[in-house]
Order: structure tokens, then sequence, then C-alpha cells
């Protein structure tokens, strides 16, 4: 059963490989079986081991609902977004079982998420994006042998900073992802999702320049790399892919950007995901006027 949902998943929801092996680990630590011995994923190609998997004993339906209770224990200590999302996926998992007639009732509907406290994005400052860009712009300059991991770093900056990608779309793309002629890079998002997002005039040469993989490391890797970016800067706190792609999503709308126009760039499926950046706005011109305004300036 748990591979026909995961194919479910795969194919008619198009999901990527991370949410398929978000997906196997939460259904591992639920069922408690160890997915990963009977289900491989790569390129978001999955690969089931049928033989090792049919040796499996069914599952009844009322432990089924005792494993659940006991993986969302498990799952307590973890933040509520985290937890929510785990639930997510055993409610899906549930509800697509009584749909395709494994159960004989919807186990999900009996499980509850928490409303989870609405954080605002972590960000960094113009002046602080600038930095990096000089950083790795005097690196380029300056750069003899390595020179290639220069460019990778600054290709890199730029599609997280001057794209708004997230870390996984940027370490997939290839240089024929990129439209020299218009300076567009063509994305594949969650859910398999495309889109053309432009980028600063200032890094076409690089990409122009660049053959193959655009990046050419993994996930881990690029996270590293640009954690580093942040220290050899000299900022004050740790930076993160994210952050840069917040940043960029609150410096366009902090310069009037549209928020239609922003979830397209993005790539979120709805605009309630977007609008997080609108609460981060609006703190920051109530900081603002509270700093600037001649009448707090008079009260004080």
């Amino acid at each position: 059963m748990v591979f026909k949902y995961l194919e479910f998943i795969k194919n008619v929801r198009t999901g990527s490989e991370n949410t398929i092996r978000a997906y196997r680990l939460d259904l591992s630590q639920t069922l408690k079986i160890d997915l990963c011995k009977f289900i491989y994923i790569n390129e978001n190609k999955l690969t089931f081991e049928r033989e090792k998997s049919t040796t499996t004993t069914p599952i009844h339906q009322n432990h089924l609902e005792e494993l659940s209770q006991e993986a969302i224990q498990l799952w307590s200590p973890l933040s509520k977004s985290s937890r929510n999302r785990k639930i997510s996926t055993l409610k899906s998992f549930f509800k697509w079982a009584f749909q395709e007639s494994h159960l004989n009732q919807d186990l999900g509907a009996k499980l509850f998420t928490h409303t989870a406290s609405k954080k605002i994005p972590n960000f960094l400052s113009v002046d602080e994006c600038l930095q990096i860009a000089k950083l790795l712009t005097d690196r380029l300059l300056h750069a003899n042998t390595s020179y290639e991991v220069a460019q990778r770093d600054l290709i890199l900056f730029s599609l997280l900073y001057g794209g708004g990608l997230r870390i996984s779309e940027a370490c997939s793309l290839e240089s024929k992802d990129y439209n020299a002629s218009k300076n567009q890079i063509l994305v594949k998002g969650k859910g398999e999702r495309e889109r053309l997002i432009p980028l600063p005039k200032s890094v076409k040469k690089q990409f122009i320049k660049k053959q193959g993989t655009l990046i050419g490391w993994k996930v881990r890797q690029a996270f590293d790399q640009v954690r580093k970016w942040g220290v050899d800067a000299g900022l004050s706190r740790p930076i993160n892919p994210h952050a840069l792609r917040h940043s960029y999503a609150t410096h366009l709308l902090n310069s009037g950007a549209d928020l239609r126009i922003l979830q397209e760039l993005l790539g979120h499926k709805s605009l309630a995901a977007t609008q997080k950046y609108t609460h981060l706005s609006l703190d920051d011109l109530a900081r603002t006027i509270e700093k600037h305004h001649p009448l707090d300036k008079e009260i004080k």
C-alpha cells in the first residue's frame, strides 16, 4: 500500500524528490518499517525492491490508528510546523488509502494539526547583501587557481538573491536552462511547475561562460558554502540560502513590487504563502515610524 501511495505522489501529484523522501521518512517512522531498504529515490525516480517488500506483514486498520498516535507522540518535541507537516503526510496517506478502498474509513479525519505561530522570515539588509556581492565579485576578479569556485559562488548568489530561487532549484540548473538573449533562467520548482526568472545584468557574463551544470554542488555543499560567505563577509549573524531568498522577496516588496508578481517569481502555489512578506514590510514600516516620525520625536 505504501509503495502505491508514493507512486501516486510521484506520478499524479508530481511530487519532488525532496517531498517523496520526506513522505517516505514520515511513513517509516509511523509504520515502524525501514522503507529505505525497499524504496530508493534518485532524481525523483522511485525504485522498489518488490521481492523484499512482499515479505512485510499487512497492518490491521486498528493497529494503524495505534501506530499513528505513537508516531505523533514521537514527534511531540518537534516544532509545530515540523509536526504539522508530518501529520499532514499521514492525513494525506490515510485519505488516499480510504479513496482507493484499502481502508474502510478515513483515519486521517481523526488526526488534527495545531496552528503554528507565524514566523517573520529571516532576511538580510540591502547593505548586508551588497557586502556579500562585493566579497564574491572581488574573489572572482582576483582568483587564480580557484577561479571556477569563485565563478560558481557568484552564480549561486545571483540565483538565490538575484532570482529568489530555492537552494534545491539552484543546484539542479544547467547552462541550457539559461536564455542569454533575455537574461532569464528556466526554473523547475515544486510539483514540476516551471517559471521564468529574470536575472541581474551584472552577472550575465558568468552565466554565458558556464557550461554544463551551473553550480555543480549538492544541496548540502551549497548550503555550507552560503554559510561561509556570511562569515567571510564579516556579518554579525549566520546566514543560509533561504535567508537570501527571503531577502530577495522582502527587498522587491519594499521597493514596490506587486504581490501577485512576487508570487510568480517565488513559485508559490498560493498567494497565502507570499503574504507573509507583507507582515514583514508592515513591521519594518512600524519601526521606521517609531524611529523617525515627528510626533514620536516630540513625545520623547
